[in-house]
């Protein structure tokens, strides 16, 4: 069936066990080393509706964007759960397929070096959240207003 790449999420298999357990196959005794996720078998239809639900990667921000939607994108380039790799993917694939002016009108992204998931080196002292709110409610746009210290 070959199904794999649509379920390559690095989070669902890093947590792989307790995720095909608990969202997956709802089986708190399910051993998980003899599942095959290129032949999910019975499972199929969960893995790909639980996928679409927790893997954040569909690019079509077209409903989002139309309602007017704020997206503000960060991730730590030290991040030893998840890879930087896709969510810098993720923000490239929308300025390919809307162009950057758009893209700049909805999006904000971040990278933070020694940033880890959600520890490292540098962590941000920042308040995403009324930045975001500041963005949407009075169009001040969170330019570069986060900052990392080393504390």
């Amino acid at each position: 069936m070959g199904v794999a790449a649509e379920f390559a999420n690095g989070y669902l298999f890093f947590q792989g066990d307790g995720f095909l357990k608990f969202f997956i196959t709802r089986d708190p005794v399910f051993q998980s080393l003899g599942f095959n996720v290129a032949a999910p078998g019975q499972y199929e239809q969960q893995l790909r509706t639980t996928s679409g639900i927790v893997g954040a990667t569909n690019p079509d921000l077209s409903g989002f964007r139309a309602r007017k939607g704020k997206l503000i994108l960060m991730h730590g380039l030290a991040d030893e759960v998840i890879s930087p790799n896709p969510t810098i993917a993720y923000y490239k694939d929308q300025v390919s397929r809307l162009g950057q002016e758009t893209v700049d009108t909805f999006v904000r992204f971040y990278t933070v070096p020694g940033f880890g998931h959600g520890t490292g080196v540098f962590n941000p002292a920042w308040d995403a959240l009324g930045a975001l709110d500041q963005w949407v409610t009075a169009g001040v746009d969170p330019g570069s207003s986060i900052v990392a210290t080393d504390t």
